[in-house]
């Protein structure tokens, strides 16, 4: 991944929220380390997930964790050291829907040759909610803003890597080609580099005669995909991934 990204993680994020003159805009947590991605599995070879920001704080994610240096996160470490340690840490340690979507990312990613995942964040900032999607367009869109600059910085990096970005989607009519995605969606498939205008439809899960999981993924390299489903933001079961990892495969040539 190009140099800027990794470095305006570790100098504009991690030292200056170390140094607390990190200014986090509300209703994000400043007293939590920001995290804007993970690795888990080999250091090469990777798969890039881009989801939408880490969450609601961990303990070993404050302030007074990091400093005291007992878990993950290290103080003296830099972040590009302490990707790989959240990594492990997630994968032996949370459960539920956040450990289940990494088993899934995993299992994608070795499906389609890959030997590990970066899982990267829209918003590198912890929180139990998210304001409107029509707020934070308007943050990362704002020129000059620091959300603004991690994120142009973050698209020019995914630009040829092969990206999967998962979103949550509220509506209640079943996905088809025809689905007219929000201003928000068209936003997360532009920073991953997938072009909408040329790329396929592929159902993902169906509920009698309904879509309810679908992703749209490119036609050519470097795979790109953006993942949809109702009410949550993660991936399909076996069956799902298994359509998912097909179209993909295809996208490059490989079946």
């Amino acid at each position: 991944m190009p140099v800027g990204y990794i470095t305006f993680c570790e100098e504009k994020l991690w030292c200056a929220w170390k140094e607390q003159t990190l200014s986090v805009p509300p209703p994000f947590d400043p007293e939590a380390a920001p995290e804007p991605y993970l690795y888990f599995g080999a250091d090469t070879n990777r798969l890039v997930a881009l989801t939408t920001n880490p969450g609601a704080t961990m303990r070993h994610q404050r302030r007074a964790a990091v400093q005291a240096g007992t878990g993950p996160l290290c103080e003296k470490d830099k972040y590009a050291k302490a990707a790989p340690k959240l990594g492990d840490f997630y994968e032996t340690h949370l459960t539920g829907q956040a450990w289940h979507r990494i088993a899934k990312l995993r299992r994608l990613s070795s499906c389609l040759g890959y030997e590990g995942v970066m899982q990267v964040e829209l918003i590198p900032f912890h929180s139990a909610t998210l304001p409107q999607k029509s707020r934070l367009l308007e943050e990362i869109n704002k020129e000059g803003s620091l959300l603004g600059h991690y994120v142009e910085l973050l698209g020019k990096s995914l630009r040829d890597r092969p990206v999967v970005g998962i979103q949550a989607a509220s509506t209640q009519s079943s996905f088809s080609r025809k689905t007219k995605l929000s201003p928000w969606l068209r936003r997360v498939a532009e920073i991953t580099g997938l072009d909408l205008n040329a790329a396929d439809f592929v159902s993902l899960v169906e509920k009698g005669r309904k879509t309810t999981a679908a992703a749209w993924v490119s036609k050519r390299e470097p795979r790109k995909a953006l993942v949809l489903m109702m009410g949550t933001n993660n991936l399909p079961g076996d069956d799902g991934l298994w359509k998912l990892a097909a179209a993909l495969r295809e996208s490059s040539g490989k079946r």
